[in-house]
């Protein structure tokens, strides 16, 4: 999300896996390691235009009831039913990366930042859940393994990557194409990280354009992410994509569309 820090999943690799929490650039494009790099080398992953008039028919319209916190539901998890347990990847409007967790009787997720020693416990139909991240020296650190135990079992429930979560979340995402470049996108709610575990913050919502720049079969997200709160119905609101590329967004008149220009490649 805007005004986070931002690094490569190359940069990634070359770091030990307890070095802290992943914010939304770390797997995205054009900035620092984590607290490694001097603030003025730090190139901000979507930097504000202002405001024009549209230039015509947008690219894209997305009805943002269809996708609104769709990604909760639909990304991965195990159980059936009504003893379903939803699994998703999540990023805050400060760049933070959580695993949503969500019960199919649940009306909202909860959310655990990925970070070394992430751990957390639910209970869903009188079972009790466990999670814990499996960490390993010889990892890429979203390479590290969530684990969930269910209460009283030796062997894992479910057991995921980082980076596969990430994955799944993403095809989960609407298809989007800007010129020469493709997106998935995301409209859902900030998270408040004062609680434990945190919970939705659904006060503020976000836009996120996330592109997968992943060669030879490997994933690498930039994740480009806009507070609702900046887009409105009259001007077109621009902003400059660390991979070069303006966009422009804007609410429709009935405020319950998305338009979406592609202003350069």
């Amino acid at each position: 999300m805007s005004g986070a820090r931002a690094q490569t999943l190359d940069q990634l690799r070359r770091m030990a896996p307890d070095s802290g929490a992943l914010t939304a650039p770390v797997i995205s494009a054009e900035g620092p390691a984590l607290d490694s790099v001097p603030p003025k080398a730090y190139r901000p992953p979507v930097r504000p235009l202002g405001q024009a008039q549209p230039p015509g028919v947008p690219d894209a319209t997305v009805a943002l009831a269809d996708v609104r916190n769709r990604h909760w539901k639909t990304t991965d998890g195990f159980g059936a039913g009504d003893d379903r347990i939803h699994l998703s990847a999540h990023f805050d409007l400060e760049g933070n990366a959580y695993l949503s967790v969500m019960a199919a009787s649940w009306e909202l997720p909860y959310f655990y930042l990925f970070k070394r020693g992430m751990s957390g416990c639910w209970e869903s139909r009188g079972a009790r859940y466990h999670m814990r991240l499996d960490v390993s020296i010889w990892r890429a650190r979203t390479s590290n393994i969530v684990e969930i135990y269910r209460e009283g079992e030796n062997h894992p429930t479910y057991a995921a990557r980082i980076i596969d979560i990430l994955a799944k979340a993403y095809e989960t995402g609407r298809e989007i194409r800007l010129g020469k470049r493709a997106y998935r996108l995301f409209y859902s709610c900030s998270v408040d990280g004062s609680k434990t575990p945190a919970e939705a913050d659904t006060r503020r919502m976000g836009i996120a354009l996330v592109e997968d720049v992943g060669k030879r079969g490997e994933h690498d997200f930039n994740p480009y992410i806009f507070p609702a709160a900046d887009i409105g119905k009259a001007k077109l609101s621009r902003y400059q994509l660390a991979n070069g590329q303006t966009v422009g967004l804007k609410l429709s008149q009935d405020g319950a569309s998305l338009l979406i220009y592609g202003l350069s490649d």
